[in-house]
């Protein structure tokens, strides 16, 4: 099944278990989980969902503050993880699909972002607030949000994207591979911008078993 951090605490958690006890268990188990994952990565045949889960984990538990109730974080957190087991419980029968991995992934960290405060803007265009046009490009500026291509200068270090795709990620629906792409590759950039300086041990972990 999925490992998460809060499996590891040293008491289950009730069902009915509040956003406080989560991260105290989180924060319990964010070393020891990260021992499990370097043990059982070498051998497991699919161990895309518990990488997964452990990303997830990471991220609640450096972009979030001790006491902040992010009721709506948590029912997503609970969400993916459950999204999570259900990839873990087929993959034995060869039907585990990265797709539903990734696409539960970016549906979690638009959530994890709108709750912090870092909501992306993804319906409207920044500078002209019109309607973002699936058929259009656009360079996503963090500070301000997606701008047509046609309309600023390229930069490498400024995710392009289609509109399509950014009304995928308010949708959370993707209609293909590309959209996927470009998605992870937008919520990374923006992940990391709030990140700063903080390591994610899930990238420390995937570089070695390469």
């Amino acid at each position: 099944g999925v490992v998460h951090l809060a499996g590891l605490s040293a008491e289950p958690l009730p069902a009915d278990a509040g956003p406080a006890a989560w991260r105290q268990a989180l924060q319990a188990g964010e070393k020891a989980l990260f021992l499990v994952l370097r043990e059982l990565s070498a051998v497991l045949p699919d161990g895309a969902h518990v990488m997964s889960a452990f990303y997830v984990n990471e991220l609640m538990l450096k972009l979030t503050h001790r006491d902040d109730p992010h009721e709506r974080l948590f029912e997503a957190y609970e969400a993916v993880v459950d999204e999570l087991a259900f990839v873990s419980m087929t993959s034995s029968a060869g039907r585990t699909s990265s797709r539903t991995i990734e696409v539960a992934l970016r549906r979690f960290e638009v959530t994890l972002l709108a709750e912090l405060g870092y909501a992306l803007r993804l319906t409207e265009e920044a500078d002209t607030h019109a309607a973002i046009n699936p058929k259009r490009s656009y360079a996503y500026l963090f500070e301000r949000g997606p701008i047509d291509v046609d309309r600023i200068e390229a930069r490498a270090e400024v995710p392009t994207l289609r509109g399509s795709t950014l009304l995928g990620l308010e949708q959370g629906e993707f209609a293909d591979v590309l959209a996927l792409s470009e998605a992870k590759m937008l919520m990374r950039t923006a992940i990391n911008h709030l990140l700063g300086d903080k390591q994610l041990h899930t990238r420390q972990l995937i570089r070695e078993l390469r």
